[in-house]
C-alpha cells in the first residue's frame, strides 16, 4: 500500500475475492460494459449487488432512477476497472447495511449537544417548501428521528448524526427525517481510514461545486492544458477526443481551495449530446483524469436511459425528481443553450496556475482537509460504516457529512435556496451572487 492509502489493482482484487460470488457473495462477479462503436476506448466494468433484503430483512430499498444497485469502475486498464467496480459495489453495501442496535430514536432537543446542530444543514427557501411538488421538509429539532454515532473531525469529539444523512436504505421511518434526500454522496471505501475520509470529503466538495456552478451560473475559467507535461492526462484527453467528443474543462475550485475540474462533453451526433461531470482532488490534473474516467462510466448508463421513454415530463421541470432526469434531458443537442453561461465565458487559466495541495501521505491529506474546514468555521463529521465482511478484507468504509456545503440538487423543486453558502461562496470566489429568484432555471445536468 502506498503512503497515500492506495492499493494496487492486484491487491484490491485479492482482498475482495472472498466476497465475490454470483450465488452466495455480497456482490456478483464483474461484467464488462459493452463499448459502443465510436465511444472512447476506456474500459468500464460493473458488478451487481446481491439481493440485500434477503440477507438484511430489516432494510428497505427504493430505486426510482431506472439504474440497478451496482458498482461501476472505469480505467484504461482492465484490472483497475474491475477493482473499482467491485470496490464501489462494496461501498454501496456499506452505505445500505446497518446494525439496528446502533440506531437510536430521539429528537435533537432531547440529545442536546451530543448531536449535530440541525440548523447547520443546507435547507430550502420558504417558497420551495410551500410548493406542492416539494416532498422535503425543514429540519425540526423538536421532532423524533433516528440517529447514529459519528465523530466530529473539526470539534474532535463523538457526535450523533441523523440516520437519513448517513444511510441510503430504509428512508423516512419518521416524518422529521425528510429534511434530507437519501444519496450516496460522501461515501468512500479505501485501504485505510484516512484515505477513505479524504476520498469521501472530496466527493462532498465536488457536489458542492457542481451545485454552486449550476445554480449561480458561475462564469468559470476554462482550463488551458497547453503547458501540461502530464502524459497520463494528455493521453486520456487524446483517447476521448479522437472519437469526436469535444471536451471543455473549467476550473470549479471553490473557496475551500481543493482543485476541482468541471467537465462538459459535447457530442451532438450521439444519443447523449451533452454530459457534465466534476471531480475534486489535491491537484487539478488528477481531477481532470478522474473526471474523464467517471464520464466514460456514466456515458454508458445514461445513453441507455436516453434511448428509453423519459420518466419525467420534459415540458414541466417540476417532474424532474430523480438523479438521472436532468442528465437525460440534455441528451438533446438543441438544449445546449442552457450552458451558454459557461461556453460564452472568456476567462482562461493554465493548468499549472491552479494551486495544488500537499498530498505526500493520507495522514497529511486528512490534516489539511480538517484544517481548512476548521479555519472556515465549517463542520466536518464522519461515520465509520464498515460492514464486518468488509473489515475482514482489510478495507474501511466511511460516510462524511459536511452539513453547510451544498448538496446536489437532485430534485428540481429543491435547490436549497435557503442555504447561506449558496449566496456567500460565489462572492468569496470572486463571482457575482444571484438572489433566489435569479437562480438558474434549467435542470441540474449532472448524474
Amino acid at each position: 500500500m502506498s503512503s497515500t492509502g492506495y492499493l494496487s489493482a492486484e491487491e484490491l482484487l485479492t482482498r475482495v475475492a472472498p466476497l465475490v460470488d454470483g450465488r452466495t457473495g455480497l456482490i456478483g462477479p464483474t461484467s464488462e460494459v459493452y463499448l459502443e462503436p465510436g465511444n472512447p476506448e476506456i474500459i468500464v466494468y460493473s458488478s451487481m449487488l446481491s439481493d440485500l433484503t434477503q440477507a438484511l430483512p430489516h432494510i428497505t430499498l427504493k430505486n426510482e432512477d431506472g439504474l440497478p444497485m451496482a458498482g461501476s469502475g472505469s480505467s484504461t486498464t482492465r484490472d483497475y476497472a474491475q477493482a473499482k467496480a467491485l470496490c464501489e459495489g462494496l461501498e454501496r453495501y456499506c452505505n445500505i447495511s446497518f446494525d439496528p442496535a446502533s440506531v437510536i430514536t430521539a429528537s435533537r432537543d432531547e440529545l442536546g449537544d451530543e448531536a449535530i446542530d440541525l440548523d447547520l444543514f443546507a435547507c430550502g427557501h420558504d417558497e420551495e417548501y410551500a410548493a406542492p411538488f416539494t416532498t422535503q421538509t425543514r429540519a425540526r429539532a423538536d421532532q423524533p428521528m433516528r440517529w447514529v454515532k459519528g465523530y466530529s473531525l473539526t470539534q474532535g469529539r463523538p457526535l450523533y448524526l441523523p440516520f437519513s444523512t448517513v444511510y441510503i436504505s430504509s428512508p423516512y421511518e419518521w416524518a422529521a427525517e425528510a429534511f434530507s434526500i437519501p444519496i450516496s454522496t460522501g461515501s468512500a471505501l479505501a485501504a485505510n481510514y484516512e484515505r477513505a475520509v479524504v476520498s469521501a470529503a472530496l466527493e462532498v466538495m465536488e457536489r458542492d461545486a457542481l451545485s454552486l456552478t449550476w445554480l449561480q451560473k458561475l462564469p468559470l475559467r476554462r482550463i488551458d492544458v497547453s503547458r501540461s507535461r502530464n502524459r497520463e492526462l494528455l493521453d486520456r484527453m487524446a483517447l476521448i477526443e479522437k472519437t469526436g467528443i469535444q471536451q471543455y474543462f473549467f476550473d470549479a475550485t471553490t473557496d475551500l481551495g481543493f482543485p476541482t475540474a468541471y467537465l462538459l462533453q459535447w457530442a451532438p451526433d450521439r444519443d447523449l449530446a451533452m454530459l457534465v461531470m466534476a471531480a475534486s482532488r489535491y491537484d487539478i490534473e488528477s481531477a481532470m483524469i478522474r473526471v474523464m474516467d467517471e464520464a466514460s462510466s456514466s456515458r454508458s448508463a445514461l445513453t441507455r436511459l436516453a434511448r428509453q421513454p423519459p420518466l419525467y415530463d420534459p415540458n414541466d421541470f417540476r417532474s424532474f425528481t430523480r438523479l438521472t432526469d436532468g442528465a437525460v434531458y440534455y441528451a438533446d443537442p438543441a438544449r445546449k443553450h442552457a450552458f451558454d453561461f459557461l461556453m460564452e465565458g472568456t476567462g482562461r487559466v493554465h493548468v499549472d496556475e491552479i494551486p495544488s495541495l500537499p498530498a505526500t501521505d493520507a495522514r497529511v491529506m486528512l490534516d489539511e482537509l480538517v484544517r481548512r474546514f476548521r479555519e472556515r468555521g465549517l463542520e466536518l463529521s464522519v461515520v465509520d460504516i464498515t460492514a464486518p465482511p468488509i473489515a475482514d478484507c482489510g478495507l474501511r468504509a466511511v460516510r462524511v457529512i459536511a452539513p453547510q456545503l451544498l448538496p446536489l440538487s437532485v430534485n428540481y423543486n429543491l435547490k436549497y435556496g435557503g442555504t447561506p453558502r449558496l449566496y456567500d461562496a460565489p462572492r468569496r470566489m470572486g463571482h457575482p451572487s444571484h438572489a433566489f429568484d435569479q437562480l438558474n432555471p434549467w435542470p441540474q445536468p449532472f448524474a
